[in-house]
């Protein structure tokens, strides 16, 4: 499970058995000032990094691994619009990467390709992601003229450093990374390279 420093998840332990059962749960976490976890089984995080929290029902035991990201933010009741917009070369190909896990894993537990994992997606974007996201429009689609990243990312994950244009087929006036500065033909000017609402589908 990734969770943001602060943020929680309620584990939940199901198994069978056949005659006696203690079926008291002993939660443990081989880090807790990464992650905590309470008697109930409910995991916190508390600082950057990565643990292994175990229940334990007799002599079974079931491990977790967790990761603890100070990438990600504990969800919000309420959009925050005083977030600041996604400013240029902000992420390491490292965390690039982490954060392309933590999407994929928020998209699987939806469904991938489906309406509930284009949703999930969106909520990562807008309540987990530390910053707002500007729209774009497109310089290009693959299907008319082969831009593939302008306005659009026809890659899996998100493109947040210059580790990603080895996946760029064609550009017209990138590449240029999310929340770096490129000129948009259809808007005249330059803007911040990020999405538009189909790409952001792509």
């Amino acid at each position: 499970i990734y969770l943001p420093i602060g943020g929680s998840y309620k584990s939940k332990v199901v198994y069978d058995g056949l005659g006696y059962i203690d079926d008291t749960v002993t939660w443990t976490s081989n880090d807790p000032k990464i992650a905590s976890v309470s008697e109930d089984g409910t995991i916190k995080g508390i600082s950057n990094g990565k643990t292994t929290v175990t229940a334990k029902i007799m002599d079974k035991e079931v491990n977790i691994d967790v990761v603890v990201s100070k990438l990600i933010t504990q969800k919000p009741k309420l959009y925050n619009y005083k977030k600041s917009y996604l400013t240029c070369d902000l992420y390491s190909k490292e965390d690039n990467d982490l954060l392309d896990e933590i999407l994929k894993d928020r998209i699987n537990d939806a469904g991938y390709k489906t309406r509930a994992g284009a949703v999930e997606a969106a909520r990562f974007l807008t309540m987990e992601f530390p910053y707002r996201i500007n729209y774009f429009s497109e310089n290009g689609r693959l299907a008319t003229n082969g831009v593939d990243s302008e306005g659009r990312y026809y890659h899996v994950g998100l493109y947040l450093h210059s580790s990603r244009f080895a996946n760029i087929g064609k550009k017209k006036n990138g590449p240029a990374t999310w929340g770096c500065y490129m000129h948009s033909g259809p808007a005249h000017g330059k803007r911040r390279n990020v999405l538009d609402c189909s790409g952001f589908i792509s």
